[in-house]
């Protein structure tokens, strides 16, 4: 019976996900011998000039939908001119008049919708930004570090243009993003054809901006809903933890009946190469956890997820006990001790790794990984290849395949598509009241991109000691923050165990913590609403309010 039971569910699910599979489209209004338009939506068009006549099929690291729902629009193509219009815009493009300029295209608003005239060269006056890739050595929105390669020294940041803008219209020019190349086995990168091609998406939204972020999903792809453990409470702490330190960490955890859900093993778990400084390791630190896989399981026995820090841009030197395995994979002689190089867009590369090293580890016990890319921006192989976006590509995808959990990864901002791969790790920020200020705004900013999974450094990063006031208020922020997740750079005076503090502040942090899992049940639920909808969890008051001016003025509130 429960044979049976199954066998009608499954192929009742089969039905359900043909039906599906039957209302997408490719939804190609006109294609001729050099141009294709395609309606994704009744306010987004994707617009091609192939030279050559080779349109892109392949999905692209901003786009990887080619399939979308029915949309009713119209098309006329008599005469000099085709036209595409829907309820929101009305395309014009003069036949047989080569690549897209501001004399042969344009798109304007139909009557009724929200009013723009749009052409090639048109530049945007009201975008509302996006996010940035790291908050290293950031005092509020300006640099005071100067080992940071992104700003110098005393610089403003200055978010990414992000996806929404208040003149009801955005832009998105794809003619030179990388693709994938429909590997069945695994999908992996492609330089995109150099034939002077332009492969476009505009988007007419006036100010609903929720509905544009959604119309967004369509063609880029939805934020992963995170696993439930992700909202609850995480410790991290830059320190040189042993195994013994940690159990008398949870201990503590558990007689103040504070919940923890993730714990956070900074880099010092791994040997680094000796005398040559560097923070890339692979091997278990044999004097700080003399037995790794116990450290591990006795962390799972108290019901805790665990994530590791990575460096990996040194690759896998010699002294690594999986050295010998890596280098015969790479066609390395062993005896030649030669470091085998990090290579992100090195598929083999990347498989003997997941093979040789991070998949064992991860059947010890390790639950998802944190990716602390910060050295060379672009891959040494692959022309305009960002190495922040494609390891968070790799490991995601890699957890996709391998995986029977909820995948997650908990890494730095690589750029436009990588809202796909949550959670995003901002850096090491100053510890100060500037630094606090300035979050909130980050995080509703980044809701303009997808990215809505920020994860602070809770109290601030660097800095001699911490206030006690700030430290509480920055961590009541935290708890109405994506991810709940506390930090600091080594330094004996930055601990922020709450049984530190006195018992007013202590007893303020412990309420605060427990306060965030009362909420964790809405959370979670408006977290999967962001996987239907394209709605970040904080996101600016204007979504809302659109004709408010202090919707946009009051920039810390979301």
């Amino acid at each position: 019976m429960m044979k049976k039971l199954i066998l009608a569910f499954c192929m009742l699910q089969g039905i359900l996900l043909s039906l599906g599979a039957q209302d997408m489209h490719q939804n190609i209004a006109y294609a001729d011998n050099n141009v294709r338009f395609t309606v994704i939506s009744d306010g987004t068009l994707r617009l091609e000039y192939a030279p050559d006549g080779k349109f892109v099929d392949n999905k692209s690291f901003v786009a990887v939908n080619r399939l979308y729902p029915d949309v009713d629009y119209k098309l006329k193509s008599k005469g000099a001119w085709i036209e595409i219009t829907t309820s929101k815009m009305r395309m014009r493009y003069k036949k047989d008049s080569g690549q897209f300029t501001g004399d042969n295209l344009m798109i304007e608003a139909v009557k009724g919708a929200f009013p723009f005239t749009w052409k090639p060269g048109v530049q945007q006056k009201g975008n509302l930004k996006g996010t940035y890739r790291t908050l290293d050595g950031m005092d509020g929105e300006t640099q005071t570090q100067t080992w940071v390669a992104d700003t110098k020294k005393g610089e403003q940041l200055k978010l990414e243009d992000g996806l929404l803008a208040t003149d009801g219209w955005s832009f998105i020019d794809d003619s030179q993003g990388l693709l994938f190349d429909n590997d069945p086995d695994w999908e992996w990168a492609k330089e995109r054809p150099a034939n002077g091609g332009q492969d476009w998406y505009f988007m007419a939204y006036g100010h609903d901006y929720k509905q544009a972020l959604k119309d967004y999903t369509l063609f880029a792809g939805k934020m992963p809903l995170p696993p439930r453990y992700a909202f609850g409470y995480w410790w991290s702490r830059y320190w040189l933890y042993s195994d013994k330190e940690f159990r008398n960490l949870i201990d503590n955890f558990s007689t103040y009946q504070i919940p923890l859900d993730v714990l956070v093993v900074d880099m010092d778990w791994h040997y680094t190469e000796k005398g040559k400084g560097g923070w890339t390791g692979w091997t278990w630190n044999r004097d700080l956890f003399p037995n790794p896989q116990g450290f591990l399981k006795y962390l799972k026995q108290n019901d805790l997820k665990i994530t590791l820090n990575l460096h990996p841009a040194d690759g896998v030197a010699a002294y690594e006990e999986n050295y010998t395995e890596m280098a015969k994979d790479m066609g390395v002689d062993p005896e030649t001790k030669k470091t085998i190089p990090w290579v992100n867009s090195d598929k083999k590369f990347i498989r003997s790794m997941f093979k040789n090293i991070l998949g064992p580890m991860e059947k010890d016990g390790v639950d998802f990984w944190w990716l602390d890319w910060q050295q060379g921006m672009f891959d040494p192989k692959m022309k305009n290849l960002s190495n922040t976006w494609w390891i968070n590509y790799a490991f995601f995808s890699d957890m996709e395949k391998r995986r029977e959990t909820r995948p997650m990864l908990y890494h730095r901002w690589g750029g436009l598509g990588n809202h796909r791969y949550q959670v995003g790790f901002s850096g090491d920020a100053v510890i100060s009241w500037k630094s606090l200020d300035f979050q909130p705004y980050f995080n509703s900013t980044a809701s303009n991109v997808l990215y809505g999974y920020w994860s602070h450094d809770l109290g601030g990063h660097i800095g001699s000691q911490i206030d006690p006031e700030m430290y509480t208020r920055w961590l009541q922020f935290g708890a109405l923050s994506p991810i709940m997740r506390t930090h600091s750079q080594k330094g004996a005076k930055l601990n922020k165990e709450p049984w530190v503090f006195n018992k007013e502040y202590c007893d303020i942090i412990r309420e605060t913590i427990r306060q965030r899992y009362v909420m964790a049940p809405y959370i979670y639920t408006m977290a999967r609403k962001g996987y239907d909808d394209g709605i970040s969890l904080c996101r600016p008051m204007y979504y809302d309010y659109p004709e408010n001016k202090e919707a946009y003025e009051f920039r810390n509130e979301y």
